[in-house]
């Protein structure tokens, strides 16, 4: 930290009027004449610093009187203020005296990336490292990811102090001013969450129209559930992924999680038939995300609070109805409650999966199963809409579409509740075409794989070489 007390950039403009309550009551702490002890707590002791700064103004105490605090290094916000005859100090331990408590509010975005510059320009940059801007808010945007609100702005200090230090080692025969940039946070970040730094980069910019590209990429004759999909996703925060297996369902998970998280396996997956249906989901124990944490089970509330964009998969949601309406109630009311704390649910993905048999799903499927992109499907279509289906003239028979098909079977098996509240995806049976063209695409990024490590390995392509001889 700064040898400085009091940071240059921490006034009074920080904060907002939503603030000033609680500035006002911390100057009217400080101004007390006796001995007052103020527990804060704060997302880092720069923050802290901060609010001291802006209670000072509006208080009566002189500058010169306020000392350096104290704090050790794996302090994570708790500070214990000392006023005594105008002097400010930091203990490392809780006083004696009952504390007075006071509640600072959650800072908002633009106050983050203020104290983040603030901070950059104070403790980082030097004659040798500088920070650009664009750097810091993509390191703000990444961490808001993969940690909770309470601690990103000091997760987002490391990562950007980190990322710093990295340079300076890799560049220390450098001779000009060495810019931290974002692949160099993408680096840091892959180490800490096992994730890919190149996909990290590529979906930096996650707009509706990278989302649209991206996803098109990927699902295969699929178009009907992935337009739909990209339609209802900034309204819904349930999602039904509905029809037989192997029709592309986890390969939509999948991506969606590569595209949001940099890591296709980035997600949890509940299996609901596990569970009994009095169960309570400040109960359950689950595995986090891969690579977090290896497969240590944690409970299912605290990895919610840990990531809070995270995707959560529903599997076998048919076998625990009574679980899944109290999820529903949940995901309505937009949190989950935990004692006195509220866990927001405002950024989560919730994906329900349910695997139809195909010969349930009654459709008379042609060469080409109906796949229109700007085809909607909703639940409506089937009780109000029947001329969505088509008449083949030839055999004189009724084509159901199968995406209308496959959402009457959902709402056979799933509660009304559920299926009135969420967006139902239908995956149709891949036809003949798509498969091919998915066999292809497999086949040439395994030749491409391999092509490029027998590049790497001589003595692998040579000792291939060997073996083919020998078996002809």
């Amino acid at each position: 930290m700064s040898e400085r007390f009091l940071p240059e950039c921490n006034d009074i403009a920080l904060f907002t009027a939503e603030d000033f309550r609680e500035i006002n009551q911390l100057a009217d702490l400080l101004f007390n004449n006796t001995s007052t002890t103020i527990e804060l707590y704060t997302e880092h002791e720069f923050l802290t610093q901060a609010w001291i700064a802006s209670a000072l103004h509006n208080s009566t105490l002189s500058l010169k009187n306020c000392i350096k605090p104290n704090i050790s290094a794996h302090n994570t916000g708790l500070g214990w203020i000392y006023h005594e005859q105008g002097k400010l100090t930091y203990a490392n331990t809780p006083p004696l005296t009952p504390p007075v408590k006071l509640c600072l509010p959650t800072l908002k975005t633009e106050q983050r990336l203020r104290l983040l510059h603030c901070y950059c320009a104070e403790t980082i940059n030097s004659h040798r490292l500088t920070i650009p801007d664009t750097t810091i808010q993509q390191a703000l945007i990444w961490q808001s990811r993969y940690c909770a609100e309470a601690t990103l702005l000091s997760q987002t200090i490391t990562l950007l102090t980190r990322a710093a230090n990295r340079c300076l080692l890799t560049f220390a025969d450098k001779d000009s001013v060495i810019l931290v940039e974002t692949q160099h946070l993408a680096e840091v970040l892959a180490d800490w969450e096992y994730i890919n730094a190149h996909d990290l980069l590529n979906f930096s910019a996650q707009t509706p129209e990278s989302l649209r590209h991206f996803l098109f990429e990927q699902m295969i004759g699929q178009d009907s559930a992935t337009e739909k999909f990209l339609r209802h996703s900034s309204r819904h925060e349930l999602f039904i992924c509905a029809g037989p297996r192997y029709s592309g369902k986890n390969t939509f998970i999948e991506s969606y999680a590569r595209f949001t998280h940099a890591e296709k396996n980035f997600y949890i997956c509940i299996n609901l038939s596990h569970f009994p249906e009095d169960a309570d989901w400040e109960e359950i124990s689950i595995r986090p995300p891969q690579g977090k944490s290896g497969n240590t089970l944690n409970n299912f509330l605290d990895i919610l609070e840990t990531y809070p964009q995270l995707i959560i998969v529903l599997t076998h949601a048919s076998q625990n109805n009574v679980l899944l309406n109290r999820l529903q109630k949940n995901i309505h009311r937009g949190f989950f409650q935990r004692k006195n704390k509220a866990i927001s649910t405002a950024k989560m993905t919730w994906i329900l999966l349910v695997d139809i048999a195909e010969q349930d799903i009654a459709a008379h499927t042609p060469q080409e199963p109906l796949e229109t992109p700007n085809h909607e499907c909703e639940l409506s279509d089937i009780l109000y809409r029947p001329a969505l289906n088509i008449i083949d003239e030839s055999q004189q028979s009724i084509i159901i579409d199968p995406c209308l098909s496959i959402i009457e079977a959902v709402t056979r098996l799933l509660p009304e509740t559920i299926t009135q509240n969420s967006c139902i995806l239908p995956f149709i049976p891949l036809s003949k075409k798509s498969k091919k063209q998915i066999l292809s695409n497999e086949i040439q990024t395994n030749y491409s794989l391999f092509t490029h490590i027998t590049r790497c390995f001589p003595l692998l392509s040579r000792r291939s070489h060997s073996i083919s001889a020998s078996s002809s």
